[in-house]
């Protein structure tokens, strides 16, 4: 089989695993680091085998990855073995006199949607099915419409550094064929309109009542309401501050309370591009749930028939998962967006959004991690421990998921507990690396509209510089994995 390696800087490693996924479902087989070494291997000797087992070598470009000497070795040692070397562009940066001769394929931000065919035309595949949903191959197809008893045929055409697929008509189509679609729509359009008060008299408006309470209340867009709920019992005061704690009768999770006011999101230099910039954001305030939603908790929504069962029943190291007594109080896993919105909706909560997740984590002082700026360690949460690129300085913390809570340690400045570790989370937003720029500062929800969902926090299986508090993460809104489960929050006056 193709194998296709990937160059590229670890804080890189988000848009990488993106990458790869697509590729592999392309029919392609991927290597990067993170992929194929295990814990005691010659790292050094396991790049060299790959690279000589290798067709393709994918450059991602950043400001990181030029400054990467291993990116530089990588590059040199490809080229000396005559590989296909393919530059991808994922953010600005001064090329080295290394990259300088070579055409690049743009792929920052919506580029890599638009120019992801040309990645696989590159690696020899020719696009048969859009780019989209997690699963399907990932390529765009070429439109081929019929001229007479032929085909238009796909030109190349050349913009500055990147090649750009367009298709040159080989015949004028006559002003008969361009009116004519036009009218067509404009009879369609017509007919329907005519026919709306027949519609309407013929069919009862049916009555709906929607459970899922994505948006939160106090947004100024419009919002969806939730089917009322019991009132939660608070377990400390009428007035609740930082400490407080109330406990949800649906499913008895534990919720901290989170003060209304400004703290500042995002990082400015130093992070992921997506992290830019550090920015001031005022939320309203809200509970979030102390721990992840449980397989315990999960399981009462799938009885209760207000949620579907996770898509798999095992983990990483466990055949029997949920629905396994040992693991009731270990986070539900391979549930998508969806899924995890309808239980917090069935919970009379909803989804936190990426702003609330943050500052339940980070606190007001910006700090790094949940706990603070002090060194991670395994008596903080559950994740990999390393050094710097390619050195594992102990390995795992776990190598699966823990129990929820078993890091007291690690708690953030508000009580909220594996906020860094375990598995990731999904929260309500759609996904925009931009969209910090024109974010606007009181209780953002994120963008009208996207591809993917943000997710928020790190897992068993991501390494120090995904642990910390700021980064962004994304994923198809059905997209279900062993890394990722979820948390609810709900607003403090609902």
């Amino acid at each position: 089989m193709t194998q296709v390696f990937i160059s590229y800087s670890r804080k890189d490693l988000v848009f990488v695993e993106r990458l790869a996924k697509d590729v592999r479902a392309a029919g392609l087989e991927v290597w990067y680091d993170l992929s194929g070494l295990e814990v005691g291997t010659r790292w050094g000797k396991e790049i060299q085998n790959a690279l000589q087992q290798s067709q393709y070598i994918l450059v991602v470009l950043s400001p990181n990855s030029v400054e990467s000497e291993w990116v530089e070795k990588e590059f040199l040692y490809a080229n000396n073995l005559k590989r296909k070397i393919i530059p991808l562009l994922y953010s600005p940066c001064n090329l080295p006199m290394w990259f300088i001769n070579l055409h690049f394929i743009d792929v920052q931000g919506k580029n890599y949607e638009l120019h992801f065919v040309e990645l696989l035309k590159a690696l020899g595949i020719q696009p048969v099915e859009p780019l989209g949903k997690a699963g399907a191959a990932p390529v765009i197809p070429l439109p081929m419409e019929p001229v007479g008893n032929q085909q238009q045929i796909p030109q190349v055409v050349k913009s500055g550094k990147k090649k750009i697929n367009a298709l040159r008509p080989k015949t004028k189509l006559s002003l008969a064929w361009i009116i004519l679609p036009f009218l067509l729509v404009a009879v369609i359009v017509f007919a329907i309109w005519g026919m709306q008060p027949l519609i309407a008299w013929l069919a009862p408006t049916p009555t709906l009542t929607v459970i899922a309470t994505h948006t939160p209340t106090h947004a100024s867009t419009p919002t969806l309401t939730s089917e009322p709920s019991p009132t939660a019992t608070p377990t400390s005061t009428s007035t609740p501050g930082i400490g407080s704690t109330r406990t949800r009768p649906a499913d008895n999770m534990v919720m901290v309370f989170v003060p209304g006011g400004t703290f500042r999101m995002g990082q400015s230099g130093g992070g992921s591009i997506n992290e830019d910039p550090l920015h001031t954001v005022n939320l309203d305030a809200y509970w979030m749930d102390q721990t992840e939603v449980t397989n315990a908790m999960y399981a009462l929504c799938v009885g209760a028939g207000g949620c579907q069962p996770p898509s798999d029943l095992s983990s990483r190291r466990r055949s029997s998962y949920y629905g396994d007594p040992q693991f009731t109080d270990y986070p539900v896993i391979y549930v998508d967006w969806t899924a995890a919105g309808a239980y917090c909706g069935w919970a009379g909560a909803r989804l936190p959004t990426e702003a609330e997740w943050e500052k339940a984590a980070r606190g007001t002082d910006d700090r790094i991690y949940p706990w603070g700026n002090s060194s991670a360690s395994c008596l903080l949460g559950n994740f990999v421990l390393e050094m710097s690129d390619f050195t594992v300085k102990s390995g795992e913390c776990v190598g699966d998921t823990s129990a929820v809570g078993s890091f007291p340690s690690g708690a953030s400045p508000y009580g909220a507990l594996d906020m860094s570790g375990n598995v990731k989370e999904w929260v309500y937003d759609w996904y925009d690396g931009t969209f910090y720029s024109v974010s606007p500062e009181r209780n953002p929800q994120g963008p009208a509209s996207g591809t993917y969902r943000v997710v928020r926090g790190s897992a068993w299986n991501s390494h120090l510089w995904y642990v910390r508090t700021n980064v962004r993460g994304w994923l198809y809104p059905d997209d279900r994995d062993q890394t990722v489960g979820f948390r609810c929050a709900r607003d403090a006056n609902p």
